[in-house]
């Protein structure tokens, strides 16, 4: 089971973290003065409380941040809970001392209502308020490496991204959309322009090498050539090694990965900082490619790339500062 079928199933079935829980919203955003933080859902208890509710297969240490940075910021008041089929060694004394709460979900359960609701549709609707309604979209087709079922999902999805988040990430975020690119070797990539420099990249990236893998880049200095390194790669690269940990925590991961392993892979979706190549910064998404053709699987990744976009923008800026004051 992957993050995004835990959301699913909690937000059909929301009894399985709580008796008289109601899901409001995914992927609420709190927000500071300077970032954006998304809990993955905000709710109503039976007696009216708001909920504050951070999803995981498995809690780290990295989710007590997470839910001191919602309590710290958020609006309105309400309980703060982390939901986990389970918690690592001593994650759960530091959240109780904290105030906040953590429910322990029957993994068997939720499973089997997974199972069971797999061909229902409300299984697939999303609550989340950022994107709009879920889009048509023309299928164009695409050449070579793909079976043709996984070409047809594949261009699909990408033209489904495009069409959700070209306007509304160039609106918030002043990223502005530069198109879709497919090479000659079926790699499918949707570039934004980065508002940080002309050079630098948004990027929604996949590959048949890696067939259960989207990628969502930051890129310095984007070029298609791999091998392309400049001063501000290295730069980004040398910030990147000495924040490690940090960057690592605001994303709500433990660590972050410069070579993507097997066992790495096993654990699902994971932050990869990649010193050769791109030299940039990646969120890598961990799904089999059947998946990819639900239907909110396009929202998924949408979100995915706003939160990830939403979390580096401040990031960037201290790399500039930091930049600029070595200059």
């Amino acid at each position: 089971m992957y993050e995004k079928d835990l959301k699913r199933i909690v937000s059909l079935f929301p009894e399985l973290i709580e008796e008289g829980l109601s899901v409001e919203e995914e992927e609420y955003p709190i927000r500071s003065n300077h970032s954006t933080y998304r809990c993955d859902l905000k709710g109503k208890d039976k007696n009216g409380n708001t909920v504050y509710i951070e999803l995981k297969l498995e809690a780290g240490e990295a989710v007590v941040a997470q839910m001191s940075k919602y309590a710290t910021f958020v609006k309105e008041n309400g309980r703060f809970m982390v939901a986990a089929f389970q918690f690592k060694k001593d994650v759960i004394p530091v959240l109780n001392k904290l105030g906040y709460e953590h429910k322990v979900v029957d993994y068997d359960k939720a499973n089997q209502l997974l199972k069971e609701n797999e061909t229902n549709p409300k299984l697939f609707e999303r609550k989340m308020k950022a994107l709009p309604s879920h889009p048509a979209y023309k299928k164009t087709p695409t050449q070579l490496v793909y079976q043709d079922n996984e070409r047809e999902i594949i261009s699909g999805l990408f033209h489904e991204l495009e069409s959700l988040l070209r306007d509304y990430v160039e609106r918030e975020y002043h990223l502005q959309f530069i198109g879709l690119d497919i090479r000659k070797k079926e790699e499918h990539r949707l570039l934004f322009k980065s508002p940080t420099s002309p050079g630098d990249r948004f990027v929604i990236y996949t590959r048949p090498r890696e067939m259960n893998i989207i990628e969502i880049q930051y890129v310095p200095d984007f070029s298609f050539t791999t091998g392309h390194t400049t001063k501000r790669k290295e730069d980004f690269k040398a910030y990147i090694d000495a924040h490690e940990e940090e960057v690592a925590g605001l994303f709500g991961f433990d660590q972050l990965h410069s070579r993507t392993k097997k066992e790495v892979l096993e654990q699902g979706d994971h932050l990869d900082h990649r010193k050769q190549a791109w030299k940039g910064l990646s969120y890598r998404i961990v799904s089999p490619i059947d998946e990819w053709s639900k239907p909110d699987f396009p929202q998924f990744v949408a979100m995915k790339f706003i939160s990830f976009v939403e979390t580096i923008l401040p990031v960037l800026e201290d790399f500039e500062k930091m930049s600029n004051k070595e200059m």
